[in-house]
């Protein structure tokens, strides 16, 4: 969406589900733009274990009061789990770092992707605090089964990086959670052999 002068913009974040209904995710509070001014999120959007298998598309749709504007990508969902714990409790959106964040999440928090992501033996999972506080960094089996506690306890401020050495896990779909006092955030890894 470019704008020719400046406006005030909405986006409005759903999934269509695979029966085609459409589960609303999250609006987001209203964007004030000037003309030739752009804004650009960084957003993690986590699927419930529970959610049936199938084939999702998510949107984002951006509106001004002259303009829409829309961006979407399809899914797969392999699997439907029925957990005692749900690996993810909802459909949690987080990253946003505009005037409001979706969710209590701390500013300045942040869990970074896999890397090398696919990996064969070993990947780095890094993550930032923005002070000191007790933290859980934990590896997830498609399951939901805790496979590795990589980190439990008291960390301190800044970025972090920790290695998991998975020469002895099988191939598959791996997930690493971490969690923080007001944050939640789940990614996907995928070990190859």
């Amino acid at each position: 969406l470019t704008l020719d002068e400046a406006a005030t913009v909405t986006a409005v974040f759903d999934a269509v589900l695979p029966s085609g209904a459409v589960y609303p995710v999250w609006t987001s509070p209203a964007l004030s733009l000037s003309a030739g001014n752009h804004s650009w999120l960084n957003l993690a959007q986590n699927v419930p274990a529970g959610a049936p298998a199938g084939s999702y598309t998510y949107r984002c749709t951006v509106t001004t009061g002259s303009a829409t504007a829309q961006d979407t990508f399809p899914f797969e969902k392999l699997a439907s789990a029925k957990l005692a714990r749900p690996l993810v409790e909802d459909w949690k959106l987080s990253g946003w770092n505009g005037d409001k964040q979706p969710d209590d999440s701390p500013a300045g928090l942040v869990l970074n992707n896999a890397s090398p992501n696919p990996f064969n033996p070993a990947t780095t999972i890094s993550f930032s605090l923005p002070a000191e506080m007790p933290v859980d960094l934990r590896i997830y089996n498609v399951r939901g089964q805790v496979v590795k506690t990589l980190v439990s306890g008291t960390v301190g401020a800044g970025p972090h990086s920790v290695t998991w050495h998975a020469a002895d896990s099988p191939s598959g779909v791996y997930f690493y959670r971490l969690e923080a006092p007001g944050f939640v955030q789940t990614r996907k890894m995928i070990m190859l052999k």
